[in-house]
């Protein structure tokens, strides 16, 4: 085995850290010459008077620096003592004796235009000028600190997440350090808000992690899909079996408020109530007798005087325990199945959108009794060209007949350059939200769209349980990129936004839902992968895993970074990579091995794989894509130690490796490096981390067995952490 030890290697220019790692992207940063060292001891200053709004955003920071090995204590008072201070404080509560240093006449006026939001952080600024492009920053002669002001508590809050980001991220793999800077900061649009199923027992502490997850991207409404989710009492036979109980639900929703949500339960109504008339004890609240044989009980009657006893019994308990402002009533798709078509609907003479209007209208006027300040729903049983403009029912027309001031929430999941539909509501008098999923082109366009038109916000949604937000990557990328453009519309713009997926991980390490990648590893060794090479990555000569040449991939040396960690390609210059090619269920192991073993000899905290596959032979980006089938298991890696024992891993398609043309990336790996080949086809490696449980022990081999799936897997760079 050949290896060769490389020292870690760290970005030095700060201003790009900034601009790469922050999520969403501040309005305005202003970087100056040199930085700041946070010394072992912190101080996080709150003035007296400090709210408990206030105080959470100081823990959630102390806890960011623990976690970064400092130690941090809460003070009442700014002092010049040794140590660096962090201040926390709005605005109208800035201590006196530093005013001075700052330019209050520049943030009462920014604050005034921006909103109660905004924020400003000042790292080690001083002088009159600052937040400005035109004037250089000075450094401070006195005590480093860092300031974050804010409009109003909430201002405070945002500009604590900001900078926990930028801590964590100017944090890693070196001493602590921050570079000099001044932000400015402000949300684009007011609402920015995220839709999930309410969360089963088990998935509760996940759960709480993803509170801490959105809200460390400034995300401020929760749109909870509660359904037969929650313990009710007047009907027990609706409740899910693993229902959080109501004393989980109330200590998550305390949780919710202390991180400044806005919490909106949603409970499905009209459409999609098979949650209710599944159970034979409300089957006759269905207008069909039978299932239909895609949707089953599907839509309730809305001529059936008990549907509505149900529905607000339903109502009541969860208005009682989450106390909200809002209310979603759901409603939509509920053309799927046949709607007034039952005798009790047909004897009322009415159509099929005069059943639906009624309907909203006794959902609506049963809330606004009950105090609820909005009343929201899905709006595409209001849209000609969407599910209202279904035969023979037509819910389009209702929307002339309900009242104006029930907030739309606008779902589309396509890629386009515009949303008609956010115009077409606004101008029939309603309040909309702009509500995307995981497109790049889809998010970056509907929320810039949402913005232009006026709405009040940018909603995303989840069709799956709460966990996906850490394994399925379409997810983690719609969360990164709804909070990037959201807060800071087409800033950065679309083409040069950082992977979301690598954002994403990082942001789930900061909040302890996983380990940090590539953290307390210095040293590196590269094994040597020629002996076992049996194909070209990109196209040379006739052949190549990838089916064009990539003249930028060629033009690489024979080493390329990932956030740290470094890997060495197999190639000579101006050359593509030599790899390692696995079979698949369509390459024999006579042209591809089904195994290799590489030996390595040596103790490991942590190996490192740089990883592709060959293209799925169905590929398709379409979300209604009907029976698509991607991989699952691509291969199976294999670490065997010296003293005979062994761990195995199930590489996952998009969780550990992605074939080569992917967009997406991979949940639980890096995205390493991308490329454009001459044909303009994205090529992507991604970068597996797997962290040695028995790091005393040498390894003397890694293997990759084939799991004979759709796709072949690729291996280019192997590299061990210690």
């Amino acid at each position: 085995m050949k290896r060769t030890f490389e020292k870690a290697k760290f970005l030095t220019s700060h201003e790009h850290r900034l601009l790469s790692k922050l999520v969403p992207k501040p309005q305005r940063i202003v970087v100056g010459d040199g930085q700041i060292t946070l010394t072992d001891s912190v101080t996080v200053v709150l003035p007296e008077g400090a709210t408990e709004f206030e105080r959470t955003a100081a823990d959630l920071l102390a806890d960011t620096l623990q976690r970064l090995g400092l130690n941090v204590k809460l003070a009442r008072q700014f002092s010049t003592s040794k140590g660096a201070a962090i201040i926390l404080t709005t605005l109208d509560n800035f201590p006196a004796n530093l005013r001075p240093h700052l330019p209050i006449d520049k943030l009462r006026t920014f604050f005034a235009q921006r909103g109660e939001e905004a924020y400003a952080i000042f790292v080690g600024t001083g002088g009159e000028g600052r937040g400005t492009r035109e004037q250089a920053l000075r450094t401070l002669h006195f005590t480093p600190r860092t300031i974050v002001v804010g409009a109003s508590v909430r201002g405070v809050f945002n500009g604590v997440q900001t900078l926990r980001q930028l801590i964590w991220a100017s944090g890693f793999g070196r001493s602590l350090t921050l570079p000099i800077c001044e932000i400015w900061d402000y949300p684009d649009l007011k609402l920015r808000g995220w839709h999930f199923v309410a969360p089963l027992q088990h998935e509760l502490r996940f759960a709480e992690k993803l509170l801490d997850w959105l809200a460390l991207m400034k995300f401020n409404t929760l749109v909870i899909e509660v359904d037969d989710r929650f313990p009710y009492k007047r009907h027990p036979e609706i409740a899910h079996p693993q229902a959080l109980t109501e004393t989980q639900w109330r200590q998550f929703l305390a949780k919710a408020k202390r991180l400044s949500f806005e919490v909106i339960p949603q409970v499905q109504t009209f459409g999609h109530f098979g949650y209710v008339l599944g159970k034979p004890k409300y089957r006759h609240l269905s207008e069909l007798k039978e299932p239909h044989p895609r949707w089953g009980f599907f839509a309730y009657c809305p001529s059936e005087p008990e549907t509505y006893k149900v529905v607000f019994d339903l109502f009541d308990e969860v208005l009682e325990v989450f106390k909200p402002r809002w209310f979603h009533i759901g409603h939509d798709e509920i053309t799927f199945v046949p709607i007034g078509v039952c005798d009790r609907c047909k004897a009322t003479g009415k159509t099929a959108w005069q059943l639906l209007a009624e309907d909203i209208r006794k959902l609506y006027d049963y809330l606004k009794a009950k105090g609820i300040e909005r009343v929201a729903m899905w709006c595409d049983q209001l849209e000609p060209d969407r599910t209202g403009g279904y035969a023979p029912y037509f819910t389009h027309f209702a929307a002339d007949l309900i009242p104006k001031d029930i907030v739309q929430f606008c779902w589309h999941y396509d890629a386009r350059q515009t949303f008609p539909w956010l115009t077409r509501l606004k101008d029939k008098g309603f309040d909309v939200v702009a509500c995307g999923w995981y497109h790049a082109q889809n998010v970056w366009r509907f929320a810039a769209e949402s913005f232009d038109r006026r709405a009040l916000g940018y909603c995303g949604t989840t069709w799956y349980g709460v966990t996906g937000f850490a394994t399925a990557v379409d997810l983690m990328t719609a969360v990164v990129l709804g909070a990037q453009n959201s807060w800071s519309v087409d800033n950065p713009p679309i083409e040069v936004v950082p992977h979301p997926t690598n954002i994403a991980q990082d942001l789930w390490a900061l909040v302890g839902e996983r380990n940090q990648w590539g953290s307390g590893l210095t040293e590196f060794a590269f094994i040597d992968l020629s002996p076992f090479v049996n194909a070209s990555l990109t196209r040379w000569g006739s052949e190549g895993i990838v089916p064009d040449r990539c003249t930028e991939l060629e033009q690489v040396s024979d080493k390329i970074w990932c956030d740290g960690v470094p890997f060495r390609l197999v190639k000579v210059p101006n050359a593509p990579p030599q790899v390692v090619a696995l079979s698949s269920d369509a390459t024999s192991h006579e042209v591809a091995p089904d195994l290799v073993a590489f030996p390595i000899g040596t103790k490991a905290k942590a190996l490192y794989l740089l990883l592709t596959t060959t293209a799925r032979p169905i590929r398709t980006e379409d979300l209604y894509q009907r029976g698509r089938t991607d991989p699952r298991k691509v291969a199976t890696l294999v670490v065997r130690y010296v003293d005979g024992s062994e761990e195995r891993v199930e590489l996952l398609y998009r969780r550990h490796l992605t074939e080569w043309n992917d967009r997406l990336g991979c949940s639980h790996a890096r995205t390493a490096w991308q490329g454009k080949t001459e044909q303009s086809h994205l090529l992507t490696l991604c970068a597996y981390e797997w962290r040695n449980s028995k790091p005393e022990v040498p390894i003397t081999e890694i293997v990759l067995i084939s799991a004979s799936s759709p796709v072949q897997p690729i291996v280019a760079a192997l590299t061990i952490g210690n």
